[in-house]
């Protein structure tokens, strides 16, 4: 699991982009997960990934390798950045209201209905 020391403290997900950005990478994939109407155990069996190791990732107890976030894309038949926009928090700002409009073609684009 990557963290980040900091004296006697550790910086565990969620995660900070360049700008600040917090990125919730287990959620998004829960989300994408239940969106598809997947179990656990159904997306363990699609993408060959233990259930176990998913079930961390999901709850940000284990961090995924790329390898596993682009096999757990293939699996929802989605782009890793289309999953990367569900996980991302932005700042508020003006162009908040565009980044949630973004977020929902990206929900509806997973659920198959584009």
């Amino acid at each position: 699991m990557i963290s980040f020391s900091c004296a006697t403290s550790q910086i565990n997900p969620p995660y900070f982009l360049g700008d600040m950005k917090m990125l919730f990478i287990g959620d998004a994939i829960k989300e994408c997960r239940e969106l598809k109407g997947l179990s656990l155990g159904r997306l363990a069996d699609i993408s060959g990934i233990d259930k176990s190791y998913l079930s961390k990732i999901e709850n940000n107890k284990r961090d995924p390798s790329l390898s596993s976030l682009l096999t757990i894309c293939k699996a929802f038949n989605i782009q890793l950045s289309n999953l990367i926009l569900l996980a991302e928090e932005p700042e508020k700002n003006d162009l908040t209201h565009l980044h949630d409009l973004l977020k929902d073609a990206t929900r509806e684009l997973i659920r198959g209905k584009v």
